[in-house]
């Protein structure tokens, strides 16, 4: 149908395929529970986002710029050493000369410069350590959220998989069973068909939510941990 060909033409763009190659025949749907713990998926977070790391290398960067501003507070101590030989005197051997000196420059003239530059230093390091906190605790907001989300989806799916689908698939049979003898009509056996289908249609519709919550979820962490990958 046209609607068929339209999604294989979409399905194969997204893998950067030609809209026109062949799919062939899907696999076999097939649905694991997700385990990895909040502590876990923030932990991998922080090792694998991209953008918490950015952030933390600028958060570094500012505070080494930091310490060298404060160094140049200091005063710089430049030590020479001299080495002298005399030659014997009348009195008899003279002994050499070494002559130590010792050189401070106080920077006293840019004392302003250097306490506004110190202070911008500081200033900046707390907007990117801000920046850092608040990209963490959203990405911890949305762990949290899609958690929340793929727990529900497999309450529902264990419960639809577990006891409502075989109840109603054993319903259909028994409705089948009898409109073959006659003991009930047609409609009611349509009905108890069409129930199944309501029920594995919303099951299936629970996998693919399952699903795109466990990818949003390996987004917002940049790389699932250890285990969890499907």
């Amino acid at each position: 149908s046209q609607m068929k060909r339209m999604w294989k033409a979409r399905i194969n763009t997204l893998l950067h395929r030609p809209g026109f190659a062949a799919l062939g025949e899907p696999a076999e749907v097939s649905f694991e529970k997700f385990s990895a713990s909040p502590e876990e998926l923030l932990k991998a977070a922080a090792e694998n986002r991209p953008l918490l790391q950015s952030m933390k290398r600028m958060v570094e960067r500012n505070r080494v710029g930091l310490k060298m501003a404060e160094r140049e507070y200091y005063p710089d101590f430049d030590l020479k050493l001299a080495y002298g030989q005399r030659d014997d005197g009348p009195m008899g051997r003279r002994a050499d000369v070494i002559t130590a000196m010792v050189a401070i420059n106080l920077p006293l003239w840019h004392k302003n410069k250097q306490g506004k530059k110190i202070s911008e230093s500081q200033k900046e390091i707390l907007s990117a350590q801000d920046q850092l906190t608040a990209m963490t605790n959203e990405i911890s907001f949305m762990i949290s959220e899609k958690l929340t989300e793929v727990e529900r989806a497999e309450r529902q799916i264990d419960l639809l998989k577990t006891g409502i689908i075989p109840q109603a698939t054993l319903s259909l049979e028994t409705a089948m069973n009898a409109y073959r003898v006659g003991k009930v009509d047609y409609m009611t056996l349509l009905d108890n068909l069409m129930t199944l289908f309501k029920y594995e249609v919303q099951y299936f519709r629970l996998m693919t939510s399952h699903g795109k919550s466990v990818a949003e979820i390996e987004a917002a962490v940049g790389q699932l941990p250890a285990g969890e990958k499907k």
